[in-house]
């Protein structure tokens, strides 16, 4: 065959961490621009991302702000590693 079955093993490694790192990121937030918390709930807010609310979709938490008047929020598309973050403001 000629393949080294060792190239193979780390290529299927990789292809199953892709795999397993889309389905978990990016995770989709609303955090307050001056408190860094993440939306919880009406009225609630938390520092932790394990408790925040995770969007479907971006269009989902961008209607959310909209239906609950959300001020001074950005939408956050995090990637395990804050350095990572994309974030799109929703208003000024």
């Amino acid at each position: 065959m000629g393949k080294d079955p060792m190239a193979y093993f780390y290529r299927s490694c990789l292809i199953t961490s892709m795999v397993t790192l889309s389905a978990e990121f990016p995770i989709r937030l609303v955090q307050h621009k001056a408190t860094r918390l993440y939306y919880q709930s009406p009225g609630r807010w938390t520092s932790s991302l394990t408790e925040a609310i995770h969007f479907q979709d971006m269009l989902s938490a961008a209607h959310l702000c909209r239906q609950q008047h959300l001020d001074q929020v950005e939408l956050v598309l995090n990637f395990g590693q804050p350095k990572y973050d994309i974030r799109l403001s929703l208003n000024p």
